[in-house]
């Protein structure tokens, strides 16, 4: 099975839960609000730990591909086993280099990481990424993630972000 079909797949199933959140719902913007000051804890103590316990667990994927069953059919269990492979070879390692590199461009920058502070959160869409915007040393930063995901009630970050 092509491991980047079930990779798309589960991301997509993922994609649909979250185009059906109304933008504009405070309630939606609360868990939001809470992943965003996460995430700045994060880069806040340069955690990586931190930070990747804001993205989906192989767990979490799983439990989404059982609710799914109906569209793996009998390819279930394998379409499981495939995407343990690209999460780990692929997703992971993706999450980590982009937080990585989102560090040395802000040390590039002049963002002194310890003192950063949350600013707000500005939820996109498929289309739109989600900003995240920080201060430090009274200058203004935006994390901007593409395509993050909304899973049981929480916001979850993506493996792409992007610092300007």
């Amino acid at each position: 099975m092509n491991k980047s079909i079930i990779l798309l797949s589960a991301l997509t199933m993922t994609m649909a839960s979250f185009n059906n959140i109304k933008r504009d719902d405070h309630v939606a913007n609360i868990p939001a609000e809470r992943m965003a000051a996460n995430v700045v804890t994060a880069f806040q103590h340069r955690s990586l730990e931190e930070y990747k316990v804001l993205f989906p667990t192989l767990e979490v994927f799983h439990a989404m591909m059982e609710k799914n069953s109906n569209f793996y059919g009998k390819n279930l269990q394998e379409a499981k086993a495939d995407f343990d492979t690209q999460y780990t070879r692929e997703v992971l390692p993706a999450l980590n280099q982009s937080f990585e590199s989102v560090l040395a461009q802000g040390r590039k920058a002049g963002i002194n990481w310890s003192v950063i502070k949350f600013v707000r959160v500005e939820l996109g869409s498929s289309d739109v990424p989600t900003t995240i915007t920080f201060s430090s040393q009274d200058k203004q930063y935006h994390l901007r993630f593409e395509k993050p995901l909304f899973i049981n009630g929480e916001w979850m970050i993506s493996p792409h972000v992007t610092l300007s």
